[in-house]
């Protein structure tokens, strides 16, 4: 039979199978060794004794199998071949038991052949809970260590062994119809649960993402920045913020009219956004023509200095007309940069205080250039005006 789910369900049903092993294994060993104990001779010691080995030996297969895959579970995509092992190792089990029932049964008296069907049909019952959310495992130990013993009674003709085989046969059919209803409540609810936890990280994503020009909003890049210097103070590493301020955008706005003010900024977000993906960061529209840009992979500040100059360039390179701009007649952008070492216990407030003050120094001295921030206070040691370039 050949199921058709999607990955990310079959690795969630691989889980739920392999958490539930340990009891499938303890259930199995258990009547091993019951049947073991109640057939122990002298003309049966040493099979038993070579089944018991072999079904350790497979039982030790599958614990690995299942503590490798909760260890490290695998993306969606692989999730098919784990299958595929763990189908594999299960019906290695059912032909053990198989095997083991029908040489039982044939040196059994009538008490011991009911004993052994009723821990074959038990041992069922237990595969129908613990593997039914995946049809195919719970028939790949079902039919090879049902069916040989349920075939080979009806074999015998005689009508108290027809009537176990038939009873083992037929308890086979229940357990399969009763997991496949199992199996289809089981997975609808996991189906549901995805799509729940899918719609609420698009609502996630959605009440994190400016609409207008699609980078993150103010909340955004709260949780990008707190995430990021929780690392950076876990690795005593540097934060670095570049916030952008677009320079006379009222004036704009009001020469412009508001709709060619919306889409101003949706072409400065966009050469904002892509600088800031080809050095790793994230930008986000923080306010009403501010934006900000969040760096955590430890670049030294002169990098971040360069990279905020880069930004202004492009900006002005957009060359928007801008008659009020006090400048070169072109929408332009005043940048400030701040750069601090984020320790453990520390928060970034001292961060976003420099990278502020830096912003406003780049505004005071005439807009249109970046200042790199000071954590102790200062700003404008190092100051990056129109005719300059980065080194």
């Amino acid at each position: 039979m050949r199921e058709t789910m999607r990955p990310e369900l079959t690795a969630k049903c691989l889980e739920l199978i392999y958490s539930q092993s340990a009891n499938a294994n303890t259930a199995s060993l258990a009547g091993g060794a019951l049947l073991g104990a109640m057939f122990w001779g002298e003309d049966t010691r040493a099979v038993i004794l070579a089944w018991g080995a072999a079904y350790l030996a497979m039982i030790w297969i599958r614990y690995r199998l299942g503590k490798r895959y909760l260890g490290a579970p695998p993306d969606a995509a692989g999730s098919r071949r784990w299958l595929n092992l763990f189908r594999a190792a299960v019906f290695a089990s059912g032909v053990l038991w198989g095997a083991f029932a029908v040489y039982l049964a044939a040196r059994a008296n009538p008490l011991q052949l009911a004993v052994v069907c009723l821990t074959v049909g038990a041992l069922l019952s237990g595969a129908a809970i613990a593997y039914s959310v995946i049809i195919s495992a719970f028939l790949a130990f079902a039919l090879p260590s049902v069916l040989p013993l349920g075939a080979w009674l009806v074999s015998r003709q005689r009508p108290d062994e027809v009537f176990l085989g038939a009873l083992l046969l037929i308890w086979m059919l229940f357990m399969y119809r009763a997991a496949r209803r199992f199996r289809d409540f089981a997975v609808r609810s996991l189906g549901y649960q995805f799509e729940n936890a899918q719609l609420v990280e698009q609502l996630r994503a959605l009440s994190q993402t400016d609409p207008l020009t699609g980078v993150a909003n103010r909340r955004g890049f709260d949780a990008a920045l707190a995430a990021a210097w929780s690392r950076a103070s876990a690795a005593n590493g540097f934060v670095a913020v570049i916030l952008c301020d677009v320079d006379h955008f009222k004036a704009y706005n009001d020469a412009y009219g508001h709709p060619a003010g919306d889409a101003c900024l949706k072409r400065v977000a966009q050469v904002l956004a892509e600088a800031a993906v080809a050095h790793a960061g994230r930008c986000a529209r923080v306010g009403g023509e501010e934006f900000a840009v969040l760096l955590d992979d430890g670049e030294p500040a002169r990098a971040a200095l360069a990279l905020a100059d880069a930004m202004r360039r492009a900006v002005e390179a957009l060359a928007l007309p801008h008659r009020d701009s006090h400048g070169p007649g072109v929408v332009t952008a005043s940048f400030g940069v701040g750069h601090v070492l984020a320790r453990p216990g520390s928060e970034p407030g001292l961060l976003l205080a420099a990278t502020d003050r830096a912003l406003y120094a780049a505004k005071h001295r005439g807009r249109n250039c970046v200042v790199l921030g000071e954590p102790g206070g200062g700003a404008g040691a190092n100051v990056l005006a129109p005719d300059e370039r980065a080194a």
